[in-house]
């Protein structure tokens, strides 16, 4: 008798309850996202287009950025390097960064210095990169890095790693 009121009371709740969790699921799928586009993709620049040209909405990260070397035993390094952001150029054509890197730890260890170039919506425009080999600990050791610059750069980002880098 206890198990049939049970029953009878999980059965009168059951619509109450299952209804709007599959209206909500069903909503949820339907891909309108409200700006008119059904589906959830985001768009992305047409194969044709270059680097140079200033982007309008979604993706827009060139294919042809470089690859950054691999590092072996990976760690973020950002604390280890000095640069003054504010001589980072963002006006299109060519432009170099430098600052140093003072090598944190107790052994020599390798250096991957990158600068990004990004829009306001932190597209990565451009890209290049530095590598420090053999940094001594406690050395400060020199970087630069040089980019060609299209329009529509607003600032400049940083990353950086230590590790062993693989030879030349």
């Amino acid at each position: 008798m206890c198990a049939m009121r049970t029953m009878n009371r999980m059965g009168r709740w059951a619509p109450i309850v299952v209804v709007p969790t599959l209206l909500l699921a069903v909503a949820g799928c339907s891909g309108d996202d409200g700006d008119g586009e059904a589906g959830g993709q985001s768009e992305t620049a047409s194969e044709s287009s270059t680097p140079s040209e200033a982007p309008t909405t979604g993706t827009i990260s060139p294919k042809n950025l470089p690859q950054l070397p691999k590092i072996g035993q990976a760690q973020g390094a950002v604390a280890d390097v000095e640069w003054d952001q504010s001589e980072c150029g963002t006006t299109p054509g060519e432009q170099t960064v430098a600052g140093t890197v003072t090598n944190s730890t107790d052994d020599p260890t390798g250096y991957v210095i990158q600068i990004n170039w990004t829009n306001a919506t932190s597209d990565v425009l451009a890209s290049n990169f530095a590598t420090v080999r053999g940094a001594q600990p406690g050395e400060a050791e020199d970087w630069e890095v040089q980019a060609d610059v299209p329009e529509g750069v607003t600032q400049c980002t940083i990353f950086a790693q230590r590790g062993s880098l693989p030879r030349p």
